[in-house]
């Protein structure tokens, strides 16, 4: 019987190949400074349900994705460069970012 030899197409380079996945979660926050109607709403209607405790309430965002690169150090430059172009607004906003490679 001949052997049958099997030919793996990729459009990847082997570069590509060679990079780690990073689990990536972006948390947005609205600065101190600016006004969070959506945080007081939801402080109102925890107190109307007699949650009295809960005070101080800001409503962010976040934003999770998977990013491919050399190194954390590398995903964690690139995500704080995706940050300043287009998930944060730095005259309201301000963000943490939380990296970790991806089981697989």
């Amino acid at each position: 019987m001949a052997e049958a030899t099997l030919y793996l197409m990729t459009t990847q380079t082997t570069e590509e190949m060679n990079k780690m996945e990073y689990k990536v979660q972006v948390i947005i926050k609205p600065l101190d400074v600016i006004a969070n109607p959506e945080g007081k709403a939801i402080e109102r209607a925890l107190s109307a349900l007699s949650f009295t405790q809960a005070n101080k309430v800001r409503v962010g965002k976040v934003v999770n994705f998977s990013i491919s690169a050399d190194t954390a150090e590398a995903a964690q430059k690139i995500t704080e460069e995706i940050c300043q172009k287009l998930l944060v607004n730095p005259v309201m906003e301000y963000s943490e970012i939380l990296i970790s490679q991806e089981a697989g």
